[in-house]
């Protein structure tokens, strides 16, 4: 599923890196921090939950731009990520939980099953996982986000894995991939 000694130096489309911590955007726990005239100065917003982190603190992302707006930052204000979770299913769940881990290909019908979710199989050693696209976020400003996540950069998917991956995206997103 992963590539043996991935390019340090590159980011590609679903790479997998530890980073800082990330938000989520609950608008039930989210307050503000008001300027003198009572105008809304900045958001605070909790950290995210449930999401795959070493024993630092550092959380398990998957990078979800394509390859060219990762590559040309002109116009682009970050990279898109989206956190890698444990699978949301009870492990006596064993039904449910093979047809999600064989999520990341198409089924006989050449529809996708569990849409927001990709299957990982023991990401850089963490327990299985998903990668939960109803959480993309963006990180910013795009350089400093490109330089953090590379940083961080643990794996790689397999170029079958990593394609599996965009078609899978892309589908989400009601897009036909390209096919390179």
């Amino acid at each position: 599923m992963y590539v043996t000694r991935p390019e340090r130096a590159r980011l590609r489309q679903g790479d997998l890196c530890l980073i800082d911590p990330i938000p989520h955007w609950d608008v039930r726990q989210t307050t503000t921090q008001n300027g003198r005239e009572g105008e809304i100065i900045s958001l605070i917003v909790p950290r995210a939950k449930q999401i795959l982190s070493d024993a630092r603190g550092k959380v398990l992302v998957a990078v979800c731009s394509q390859c060219c707006d990762l590559e040309n930052q002109k116009g682009h204000m970050g990279v898109a990520i989206a956190p890698v979770r444990p699978i949301p299913l009870s492990p006596n769940d064993s039904d449910r939980r093979v047809a999600l881990m064989s999520s990341g290909r198409r089924t006989a019908e050449g529809a996708f099953s569990w849409i927001h979710l990709f299957p990982l199989t023991s990401p850089l050693d963490f327990q299985d996982g998903v990668i939960d696209w109803s959480a993309i976020s963006t990180m910013a400003p795009h350089r400093a986000a490109i330089d953090d996540l590379l940083a961080g950069k643990g794996a790689q998917l397999k170029a079958e894995v990593r394609q599996q991956f965009r078609q899978k995206l892309a589908a989400l997103f009601g897009r036909k991939p390209s096919e390179g």
